[in-house]
């Protein structure tokens, strides 16, 4: 017959505590890294979705519409050079396509890809 102690059944040892402290830790640490990449990349999917529905007559109307929305918005990391407009028989076409690198910690960088395009009409 196996006979246990209770000492053998106690829980957690202090190893197994600090070791689940430093998983939350490194999980925490790539959250609070992510976030800001992935939050303004939806703020500028959020100002695309709005301009799809919208018309324009010329490019730059696009462009001047975009530049003052990621302003209000605050985008720092999307550059003008990021999107790709190009005239359709039907209006425009508006593609972003960039990508974002972060620095998790020391020389271990994230690189995160994005690409949308949306469909605009002119008047």
């Amino acid at each position: 017959m196996l006979t246990t102690t209770k000492k053998q059944q106690q829980g957690f040892s202090l190893w197994g505590t600090l070791i689940l402290l430093a998983l939350i830790a490194f999980f925490v640490t790539i959250l609070l890294r992510l976030y800001p990449v992935y939050y303004e990349y939806f703020s500028v999917s959020s100002i695309m979705d709005r301009i799809e529905g919208e018309q324009f007559a010329t490019k730059s109307e696009i462009v001047k519409r975009l530049t003052a929305t990621m302003q209000i918005d605050n985008v720092r990391r999307v550059k003008l050079d990021d999107f790709d407009i190009k005239k359709t028989k039907t209006g425009f076409t508006v593609v972003l396509n960039y990508e974002d690198r972060v620095v998790m910690m020391g020389n271990i960088d994230a690189i995160a890809k994005f690409n949308k395009q949306v469909e605009t009409s002119s008047r």
